[in-house]
This record gives structure tokens, sequence and C-alpha cells, in this order.
């Protein structure tokens, strides 16, 4: 039995530059950042020294 190597791309890396906005987009997860910020703890973790900005686009209920 042959293994298929090769035949599955790598998953894309995400590059942070000094600078770049990351935009949240979501739903209950999303609002759920507000409170904890795990994900933005995990991205300065992930990117140290890295000057980036979080934004989260609010939504307009009328």
């Amino acid at each position: 039995m042959r293994l298929a190597t090769g035949l599955f791309a790598a998953e894309p890396q995400l590059v942070l530059h000094d600078g770049d906005r990351v935009l949240l987009i979501g739903d209950v997860l999303m609002e759920r950042e507000n409170n904890f910020g795990y994900l933005e703890t995990k991205m300065r973790r992930e990117f140290p020294g890295r000057n980036f900005c979080r934004s989260q686009p609010r939504l307009q209920r009328g």
C-alpha cells in the first residue's frame, strides 16, 4: 500500500506585518471575543512584537 504524500496542499500561513488590521467577522463567537479576548491573546502570542490592530464591525440594529 502506498501513502499518498504530497497530494494535499499545505495550509496557508497567516502573515502579519506592522500596521496590519485584522477584521473579525462572525456571530456570537465574535461577540464573546469582546468580553474574553481569547483570540486576540492567542494572536498576540503567535505574533510577538507585531503592531497590529484588531477591529470588529458593529452592527446597527434598528
